[in-house]
C-alpha cells in the first residue's frame, strides 16, 4: 500500500475527535511515518522516572492501608452491630436494628424471613461473623483503604504542583 494511502487510511480509522485534535498538531507530515508519530507523541504520555517506578515508601504505605482497611473493619464490624442494636442478647429495643426489623416482619407478613439481611445481621451479631463473612468485611475494608491512599495521593499531587 502506498505512503499516502496508510496515512489518509490511519487519519480515517482513528475516529473524527482524534482527527479534530490530529489537525492542530505540529509536524504532521506527509508520510504515513510522521502522521503515526504526531499521534504517538500526542496520545502516549511521557513517562519520567518518577512515575515509572513508584517510590518503596509509595507501596509500603500502600500495602500498609489496604492492611489497616482489612483488620481494622474485620474488629470494627461487631462494634457495628451492636452500636445499630444487632446484640448477642438479640435485637435491642428503640434501635435501627429494631426499625429494621419491624419494617422486615410488616413486609413479611409479621416474621422475619430467614436469610434476610436483617436475619443475617442478628445472626453476625450474636454469634460474630462467620469465616466468609468475615472474609468479605475484610475484602470491603482493604478497598477501603486502598481508595483512601489513593485519594490522599491525588490530592497530595494536585497540591503540592500549585506554588
Amino acid at each position: 500500500m502506498e505512503d499516502k494511502r496508510k496515512r489518509a487510511l490511519l487519519i480515517h480509522t482513528v475516529g473524527t475527535e482524534a482527527q479534530r485534535i490530529f489537525y492542530t498538531l505540529p509536524d504532521t507530515g506527509d508520510s504515513y511515518a510522521a502522521a503515526l508519530q504526531a499521534l504517538k507523541t500526542f496520545f502516549i504520555p511521557k513517562l519520567t522516572e518518577e512515575n515509572k517506578f513508584p517510590q518503596r515508601a509509595q507501596l509500603v504505605g500502600k500495602v500498609v492501608a489496604v492492611a489497616a482497611g482489612a483488620v481494622g473493619a474485620v474488629a470494627l464490624a461487631p462494634v457495628a452491630l451492636g452500636a445499630i442494636g444487632f446484640t448477642s442478647g438479640g435485637v435491642a429495643a428503640g434501635s435501627f436494628a429494631a426499625g429494621m426489623m419491624s419494617s422486615a416482619a410488616a413486609a413479611n407478613g409479621g416474621g422475619v424471613a430467614a436469610g434476610s439481611l436483617v436475619a443475617a445481621l442478628q445472626s453476625a451479631g450474636a454469634a460474630g461473623l462467620s469465616t466468609s463473612a468475615s472474609a468479605a468485611v475484610a475484602a470491603v475494608g482493604g478497598t477501603v483503604g486502598a481508595g483512601v491512599t489513593s485519594a490522599v495521593g491525588w490530592l497530595r499531587s494536585r497540591f503540592s504542583d500549585q506554588k
